[in-house]
């Protein structure tokens, strides 16, 4: 990574709390992973100004005002997109001698989104998913991952992060927001990579291969069945179904070629209400992580010995204690 990409634009610290423009929508110049072959990026970056946190690049401007601009996030987004970076590098377990693969790095984003869900705060919910999809397209979103040696635990793990962004474009939905026409300018992209970090997790840790099924929300035809390991499917699905551009840049054009060539998976139909229901299951899901990796009905992994009220899962996304709540450092709300 370049010294160029780990620049960050000045509103990622300085506008984080500001409950004005928290909910607001910039431009990055850039972003600090690859989007594809090394060749793409290197190209992408000499085509590009260097990034000087908006003085002459196009960070910090407004993505209203640069509609073709492809990297945008909304304040609260890309505040706890380079808080999780920055947790992440400073908890590394290796660093305290710790013989732990992931649980003490990051904070907890799918705890702050449980609790933006109960205060009634989309928006928010939608930044945190925002600040998970940037991340897992990071490098620092491998180790924890690759250090798992229960397939299981790991295929579940990344399925109940992907039952929670299909919650959230339920939500979406059910407000009519998830639409060509949206007045969020960065759903294609935000889609898009959680179809790709899908796919890349997929191929290259053999997870997320599950076959089995469930009912959709309370629907009772076989038809209405789907995978939560293939809870991408169902992304691509909204996409289609909502005329929706995802992003196709870089790798994420060879990847959302190969579901044009399948049948459209299963989404609510009609939009639930906003609100009324959870018909992909992520609450019943999260109570039942929490029931089965959390103190001292955990379950081992790695087999190091966790005495009761450790930190047991996490794959850097998500850690719970005994109790079922986040660490201590958990991210704060915006």
């Amino acid at each position: 990574m370049t010294e160029q990409q780990e620049q960050r634009p000045k509103h990622a610290v300085e506008n984080g709390h500001n409950p004005v423009k928290s909910y607001g929508f910039v431009c990055m110049c850039q972003v600090p992973f690859q989007i594809g072959v090394p060749e793409w990026d290197d190209d992408d970056q000499k085509r590009r100004p260097p990034c000087d946190n908006g003085v002459k690049c196009i960070c910090d401007k407004p993505a209203a005002d640069n509609p073709d601009h492809p990297w945008v996030l909304s304040f609260a987004g890309m505040h706890k997109f380079f808080a999780q970076k920055d947790q992440c590098q400073l908890r590394d377990p290796p660093n305290f001698h710790a013989h732990t693969f992931g649980e003490h790095e990051g904070t907890n984003l799918v705890l702050d989104f449980e609790d933006a869900g109960a205060a009634g705060n989309w928006r928010e919910q939608y930044a945190i998913c925002e600040a998970i999809a940037f991340f897992t397209m990071t490098e620092l979103s491998y180790p924890a991952t690759a250090a798992i040696d229960d397939p299981v635990l790991a295929s579940r793990t990344h399925a109940l992060v992907g039952r929670m962004f299909l919650s959230m474009l339920e939500q979406l939905n059910g407000n009519g927001l998830l639409t060509s026409t949206s007045p969020i300018p960065n759903l294609g992209l935000i889609m898009a990579f959680y179809i790709v970090a899908a796919g890349l997790r997929r191929a290259s840790f053999k997870i997320l291969k599950g076959t089995d099924t469930e009912l959709l929300g309370d629907a009772t035809d076989d038809n209405q069945k789907w995978c939560p390991d293939r809870f991408d499917d169902h992304i691509f699905a909204y996409a289609k179904k909502r005329d929706i551009k995802l992003a196709r840049i870089g790798y994420a054009g060879i990847v959302l070629s190969s579901f044009e060539k399948k049948p459209l998976a299963v989404v609510p139909n009609p939009p639930t209400t906003a609100g009324s229901t959870d018909p992909w299951g992520f609450a019943e899901e999260l109570e039942s992580y929490k029931r089965s990796y959390a103190g001292l009905g955990a379950k081992l992994v790695k087999r190091h010995h966790r005495p009761a009220g450790t930190w047991v899962v996490s794959a850097v996304i998500i850690s719970i204690s005994r109790r079922g709540r986040a660490m201590s450092a958990r991210s704060r709300p915006i």
